[in-house]
């Protein structure tokens, strides 16, 4: 038996709530389909928890996707910062809608499993990460 090619995009952008798999569903899309990877939580945020400033952020992104022409994931949220940018160029749009309780569940474990990590020094910029 043959394996099926994936019949979707090769710009693909995954939104949802904050723990409902987006990073953990595009790092395994982007593996499988051998696409690079943007988290948009990795480029807004700069160290010590600070915000990039929203123009930067802007650039960036659209840098970042500009430069790849042959496919991309973009996994986070900030719609109404970069999500133009996004959609502008994204050919398949995934939302992840998750029950509640999931999603909650969810963030107390990763909230629990990165207790003893946020607070050492150079920390990455994210509790998902």
């Amino acid at each position: 038996m043959t394996r099926a090619e994936p019949t979707g995009g090769r710009r693909i952008a995954i939104y949802g709530s904050t723990g409902s798999g987006k990073s953990s569903l595009g790092a395994e899309a982007a593996r499988r389909l051998g696409l690079p990877q943007l988290d948009l939580d990795v480029v807004h945020w700069l160290p010590g928890w600070e915000e990039k400033p929203r123009e930067q952020f802007r650039a960036d992104v659209g840098e970042w996707l500009d430069a790849r022409a042959g496919g991309w994931v973009c996994t986070g949220n900030y719609i109404s910062i970069v999500g133009d940018l996004v959609m502008a160029q994204a050919d398949t749009v995934v939302w992840l809608r998750l029950p509640f309780p999931l999603v909650f569940l969810r963030l107390l474990r990763r909230t629990w499993m990165s207790l003893p990590k946020i607070f050492e020094p150079g920390y990455p910029r994210t509790l998902s990460h």
